[in-house]
């Protein structure tokens, strides 16, 4: 049976609008499914699971030119608050065949519901939509004030001493502001800032108090309140999986007058670690005995992290510091333990807690792995995307496995479909971050190949990150530290200069695009080595054409059913006006005129 007349679902549908009554806690859905016009659909069924049933409800057709529109209106008879998402998918009735559809595309059987189409009804904050965050990793950012505890001289490649300090601080940060401005990013997202003895402080001391050597909790107000006038978003990374063994609540070497868990059974903190029946045998993060794990099974540690109005994370997002959002470490190992898993109710609850506080605020996890381990995504806005985003690009850019254009875009399908549209939309994109190599390096300085990345940063689904120093190409070849350089401010090469101007570029055309921030997606090629897709919302079309095959594609027509939605459409070249772009009658766009591998950007006008 021949599908291709129908486009993906992920363009034309999965639209919802939810009225939800808080008061008695239910929802009504309008689904609508636009599909290209064709006689042969006699109906459409929406299928979805309610309390153990399945649902089967018939839409109702729309004739809308040159598609289809599908509706219907349903009731649903559960708790929002518990459920928090609903899946479903379709059936398509022809006139003598029917098929099924759900975010992987059209199957001649009934399939799994994991690869369902996903509504969250929490939605995420709308703020988030235009947001084009900057990952500073703090001790290598910037130094403005000296301290006895800096080490190393600024630009001198890093050992990988956890101990060395370059001496990166919160007023170089706020030094910086205007080139940030400049640059066009608009939210600010630290690796952590408190009280910590190593540079990257992912073993925290004290929750409460900003490192001194950053500047303090005072140095920490000037930013905000600098950040604020520029109407800048901060995200602080918080890091409740574990913390240092040096802080007061284990102190391992008995720096404390208090008694810490990790010297006394009697320790009034002993039930917020892992400990072994009553031995000093404890749990700790990847087996390191400085970073003994927190034990989520003890409610009063759920009340000092989260739930009570003193805690750490309220306590941050209340006045006077009035944070943004929090990035949570290691949320995939949050609660999760070798005999127990409370890490369902941990994140829901640390959700609801931090939406009593500021319903606006954005939090999302680090997932190095298979998102799967965290769903249901209810609990989270977004979070780092790994396996939908980084990996798959890096394998196809790189060449390091046999990975081919196909596999690259069968494997960003599959992530899109498994962790939901919605979910992709408001998860954070990125080329680099502190655990990892430089891009740039990692692709043996193919400033081709690195510019492809920069610009599918900027337009595939989702909330582009520029790790500090990726928008000026940063790296060193000969440093295995290369994620945690210092930044370069000075003898900045033309190179250094290109790509800062070429990301400013994209940055600028990412905030001014509904259809990058919002628009549904849809792969029109993927052959050799050449991927081709489209961003669609709302009366603007973005096509973009990567190339990785080292060959110049100088023509390449695409089919794009999207252009159907409009009597008229002509596009324009964004990032070279040499370009020649015309669409043809059946929904074609011949593109033309390509004279290198860049990559290519055209919008509708």
């Amino acid at each position: 049976m021949n599908y291709e007349w129908l486009p993906s679902i992920s363009v034309f549908c999965s639209n919802i609008s939810a009225d939800i009554d808080e008061v008695i806690d239910v929802a009504v859905l309008e689904i609508t499914l636009n599909v290209i016009k064709n006689d042969e659909i006699k109906d459409v069924v929406l299928f979805f699971i309610e309390g153990g049933d399945e649902i089967r409800i018939s839409l109702k057709r729309e004739n809308t030119g040159s598609f289809d529109k599908w509706i219907c209106r349903c009731k649903l008879h559960r708790s929002i608050k518990a459920y928090r998402t609903f899946s479903y998918r379709f059936k398509i009735v022809l006139d003598k065949d029917s098929f099924f559809f759900d975010a992987m595309g059209a199957h001649k059987y009934s399939v799994s519901n994991n690869k369902n189409f996903i509504y969250s009804f929490n939605g995420y904050p709308g703020w988030v939509e235009s947001a084009v965050i900057y990952h500073i990793f703090i001790d290598r950012f910037k130094s403005v004030i000296s301290r006895d505890s800096v080490s190393l001289s600024w630009g001198d490649v890093p050992s990988g001493d956890v101990y060395e300090m370059y001496g990166g601080d919160l007023y170089g940060v706020v030094e910086k502001l205007n080139y940030l401005q400049d640059l066009g990013v608009n939210t600010l997202c630290f690796t952590p800032i408190f009280s910590s003895s190593t540079n990257h402080r992912y073993d925290v001391e004290d929750y409460l108090s900003i490192d001194h050597r950053l500047g303090g909790n005072e140095a920490f107000i000037l930013l905000l309140q600098e950040c604020k006038r520029r109407d800048f978003k901060i995200i602080l990374d918080g890091v409740f999986n574990h913390m240092s063994a040096r802080s007061p609540w284990f102190d391992i070497n008995g720096d404390y007058a208090s008694a810490g868990a990790g010297r006394f059974l009697e320790s009034k903190y002993r039930e917020y670690f892992r400990f072994n029946k009553d031995s000093m045998e404890y749990d700790s993060f990847w087996g390191d005995i400085y970073l003994p794990r927190l034990n989520y099974e003890s409610d009063k540690l759920r009340g000092v992290i989260y739930k009570n109005d003193t805690s750490v994370v309220k306590y941050w997002l209340n006045s006077p510091y009035s944070i943004d959002g929090w990035r949570l470490d290691a949320c995939c190992m949050l609660g999760k333990y070798p005999n127990v898993d409370v890490s369902d109710a941990v994140l829901r609850e640390l959700y609801d807690e931090a939406k009593k506080v500021n319903k606006d605020c954005y939090l999302f996890g680090e997932n190095p792995f298979d998102p799967a381990e965290i769903k249901p995504f209810c609990h989270l806005d977004g979070m780092t995307n790994y396996s939908g985003f980084y990996t798959p690009l890096v394998h196809w850019l790189d060449n390091d496995i046999n990975f081919d254009v196909l596999d690259f875009d069968s494997t960003l399908r599959e992530f899109r479909a498994l962790m939901g549209y919605q979910f992709v939309l408001s998860s954070k994109n990125f080329i680099g971050n502190h655990d990892k190599k430089r891009l740039f390096g990692l692709l043996n300085r193919d400033v081709v190949k690195y510019k492809n990345a920069l610009v599918f940063l900027f337009t595939y689904p989702g909330i582009p990150t520029v790790y500090y120093g990726d928008e000026i190409g940063l790296s060193h070849s000969a440093s295995g530290e290369d994620g945690r350089l210092c930044m370069k401010w000075d003898n900045l090469t033309d190179f250094n200069r290109d790509v800062f101007l070429y990301t400013k570029k994209l940055i600028f055309l990412y905030k001014n695009s509904i259809s990058l921030q919002k628009g549904e997606f849809k792969t029109l090629y993927a052959s050799e080595e050449v991927f081709v897709f489209e961003r669609f919302y709302e009366g603007q079309i973005s096509i973009i054409i990567l190339n990785n095959s080292g060959k110049v594609c100088k023509n390449i027509q695409v089919q794009s059913f999207s252009i159907l939605f409009f009597e008229s459409v002509c596009f324009s070249s964004v990032l070279d006006d040499s370009i020649n772009v015309d669409v043809s009658n059946g929904a074609y766009i011949n593109v033309s005129n390509i004279n290198s591998c860049f990559p290519v950007i055209l919008q509708s006008n």
